[in-house]
């Protein structure tokens, strides 16, 4: 028997206030700058684009500074209930939904959010060391030559829920646009990026958020190709 098929997304007539992921924030820190990639044609860079499996880390900097060009609000607009911006990934209502938290493991364990419209990278507290170490273990074994800052996509449920009815699929097509587009720009940079076939369901467990609310929607690994 098939699963029945998930209507499509509807806009809500009246949209609610959503009141986000609640992230447990230690610290924050405003990010430098962004520096843009060197002049190229986008043909070369999308034909650049690949999947690089064995990596090393990059400096942190670098790797924050290809996130935030990625995320970062060319425009935005103030509403009642959220702030939509205009980015480089394509969104659903322009809300973008989607998280990325940095994992980090080149000296004490991090776990860090990159805060696009405020431009900042926020420590996060985690409150369950495991799962954390789980995660890194199972990006070992699918990337043995992988050492790297792992970045994990989290949904906001609440965010695109507001906004419409049935609104699964849209977190899920927001995930893979940002992706893409977290790919091309790691390209741009010279710098190696490889999707994992996981959640990354450990990143919401090691932080302690509500899965009602937090959605793991997968993980890539950003870092440095080694040979090049």
């Amino acid at each position: 028997m098939l699963d029945p098929i998930e209507p499509d997304p509807v806009p809500r007539p009246s949209p609610d206030s959503p009141s986000g992921i609640g992230w447990p924030t230690l610290a924050a820190r405003r990010c430098s700058e962004i520096i843009r990639p060197n002049p190229t044609s986008f043909a070369e860079v999308v034909e650049a684009r690949r999947s690089v499996r064995a990596l090393t880390y990059a400096p942190l900097r670098e790797v924050v500074n290809s996130v935030a060009f990625a995320m970062r609000p060319i425009a935005t607009r103030a509403t009642s209930n959220a702030v939509l911006s205009r980015r480089p990934s394509v969104s659903a209502g322009a809300l973008h939904s989607v998280e990325i938290v940095l994992a980090d493991w080149r000296a004490t364990p991090r776990l860090m959010r990159y805060e696009p419209h405020a431009h900042e990278l926020q420590l996060l507290g985690v409150s369950r060391p495991n799962p954390l170490e789980q995660l890194r273990h199972t990006c070992s074994e699918l990337l043995p030559e992988g050492r790297a800052t792992v970045l994990a996509f989290v949904g906001d449920v609440q965010r695109i829920s507001a906004f419409y009815h049935h609104s699964e699929s849209l977190l899920w097509r927001d995930a893979g646009a940002l992706l893409q587009i977290l790919a091309t720009t790691a390209s741009a940079y010279r710098l190696g990026f490889c999707p994992l076939g996981i959640l990354g369901s450990e990143i919401v467990d090691a932080l302690s958020l509500d899965r009602r609310y937090a959605r793991p929607l997968g993980c890539a690994v950003i870092g440095r190709a080694i040979g090049e």
